[in-house]
């Protein structure tokens, strides 16, 4: 039997001080329910154009290296699920066990979940060969749960300092003293911003080794599960899968690209119903989730926006080592030589799971043997 070597890397997620807004936050509770996210800034810079397609770089990519520095995994510029995914996943958003892709654009785009059984909802049947689920519910006391963000609280770039008054100097209070918006100034060459309206909710995995066991087994299969199945485009390192996660109902993005001696500001203000907006110079905010990505999870029309925005992702990353990756790459040309497209299913089994009889055998739907994997080491970033 060949023993075959994967190598695991973890991102480890310190915990950075809380920057928190100075005003009354009784406005932004819980129970705001009534919450539309339906109105991006109109971006405006004070650069030139000339230097704009020379030197800015993309919003999503500005803001993912800026909040990356924050230590609490990777932020994602989409933080809502796709609207292709089944309801009963999007209510709950990117969770433990989803396996998946940090797409170029930011967001999660999600496979399949090692901690539901192949015929799940969430799972629909589209699991890799021989796939075996695991047992959240046996890791119940191993799951740590906090609120690490209150309402109002904010997570930005060093360069970015908070102003407590709009752009004519009058203050950014209600008369009744509650807050009705936050103003951010950055002068540094690009800056990034996250606000959490109401909050945000913490958890980990504590315990991964099933985890880290499955990935030491499946890791293979799963890349070509997800190369020739599912048809995506993955590099070796790409395929990441979830064991912890910041979530949120409402959010406010915001990224700035200057030139030296200028200053970008932002404000993010909300009406008397609740609904929020970016004003931006030298930069761009979006807000969200927008109303249309939630109106079909709520059960009722009196039901609580659902917590379900991943607003930072903390994930098991894994690259299989060169003799493996260079056999997934032979096998793509052979596939494309011999007609097969990626994306394409020969037969109902080709993606449907089942059980594996063990080392070296075949299983139920499993198009390809067993490959156990030795894990080497551990590297931290």
């Amino acid at each position: 039997m060949n023993i075959e070597t994967i190598f695991l890397c973890i991102f480890v997620d310190t915990y950075p001080e809380v920057n928190r807004s100075d005003g009354d936050t009784s406005t932004t509770n819980a129970q705001r329910d009534d919450i539309i996210h339906n109105h991006p800034s109109h971006p405006s810079s004070f650069q030139d154009s000339e230097t704009l397609s020379r030197t800015a770089r993309a919003d999503h990519e500005i803001y993912s290296d800026q909040l990356l520095t924050k230590k609490r995994g990777y932020p994602l510029w989409v933080p809502g699920p796709g609207m292709q995914l089944p309801i009963v996943y999007r209510r709950q958003g990117t969770s433990f066990g989803d396996v998946g892709i940090v797409t170029s654009n930011g967001s999660f785009d999600f496979l399949f979940n090692i901690f539901n059984p192949a015929n799940h909802p969430i799972n629909r049947g589209l699991v890799p060969p021989g796939f075996l689920p695991l047992s959240l519910e046996d890791l119940e006391y191993d799951i740590q749960k906090t609120m690490d963000y209150g309402p109002d609280s904010y997570l930005a770039s060093s360069s970015v300092r908070k102003t407590n008054s709009n752009w004519f100097g009058q203050a950014l209070f209600h008369p009744s003293g509650t807050t009705i918006g936050q103003k951010f100034e950055s002068t540094a060459t690009e800056a990034a911003i996250l606000i959490m309206p109401d909050g945000a909710k913490t958890q980990n995995l504590l315990n991964t080794w099933q985890v880290r066991q499955t990935i030491i087994r499946d890791a293979r299969v799963w890349y070509q599960y997800a190369k020739y199945t599912r048809g995506r485009d993955v590099r070796d390192g790409d395929i990441r899968v979830v064991i912890g996660f910041d979530k949120v109902n409402s959010w406010g993005i915001a990224t700035s690209t200057c030139n030296t001696g200028q200053t970008a500001s932002f404000m993010l203000k909300h009406d008397s119903t609740h609904v929020y907006r970016w004003d931006c110079i030298g930069g761009s905010g979006r807000v969200g989730p927008r109303k249309d990505e939630i109106d079909d999870l709520r059960v009722a029309e009196n039901d609580v926006i659902p917590q379900n925005q991943c607003v930072f992702v903390r994930t098991l990353n894994f690259t299989v080592s060169g003799k493996i990756w260079d056999d997934l790459q032979l096998e793509s040309v052979l596939r494309l030589e011999s007609g097969s497209r990626p994306g394409h299913r020969n037969s109902p089994s080709d993606n449907r799971g089942g059980q594996r009889e063990g080392p070296g055998g075949s299983g139920s739907g499993s198009t390809s043997s067993y490959h156990p994997v030795q894990s080497q080491g551990l590297s931290t970033l």
